[in-house]
């Protein structure tokens, strides 16, 4: 029923996987809550700032002044979101 809130057909499901449905009612939830005026955070203008700022980290990296464990998350977490695209 969710899904069809989101503009699909019943047709429309044969040629979806899961995750794009998920998609899908993820940005009709984002896109409601902005239209209300809501603030909104856009995943993809997140995952453009922090890599934007990966020269930066690395260079804070080798100069010590983060450690190892947040360099390393910082990577996983920009990892995971190219790995979903």
């Amino acid at each position: 029923m969710l899904l069809l809130n989101t503009g699909l057909t019943v047709n429309d499901f044969h040629d979806i996987t899961f995750g794009m449905a998920l998609n899908f009612m993820w940005e009709k939830k984002r896109i409601t809550a902005a239209s209300r005026g809501e603030e909104q955070a856009d995943p993809e203008r997140q995952y453009n700032i922090m890599k934007a700022n990966l020269p930066a980290l690395k260079e804070m990296y080798k100069a010590g002044e983060i450690t190892k464990n947040k360099y390393d998350a910082y990577i996983k977490k920009l990892q995971e979101w190219e790995s979903e695209e």
